[in-house]
């Protein structure tokens, strides 16, 4: 698997967490679903941009996400 596969199978992750967290009542996960869109917007622009060391930061950012 390469850098970009990774962060693929991450963002897929991230975005799978971002449903359950919009789930939660009351708006009790909108900081948490804010911040996966906010690492997975970071990811994205990495790849777009060919910005390897970002895409290095992106990678370790979305493995984060719990």
């Amino acid at each position: 698997m390469n850098l970009i596969e990774g962060i693929q199978k991450e963002i897929d992750r991230c975005n799978d967490l971002y449903e359950c967290y919009k789930e939660l009542p009351n708006g009790a996960g909108e900081f948490g679903a804010a911040e996966i869109v906010r690492k997975i917007k970071f990811a994205n622009n990495a790849i777009s941009s060919g910005d390897t060391v970002g895409m290095i930061k992106a990678l370790e950012g979305l493995r984060k996400c719990e």
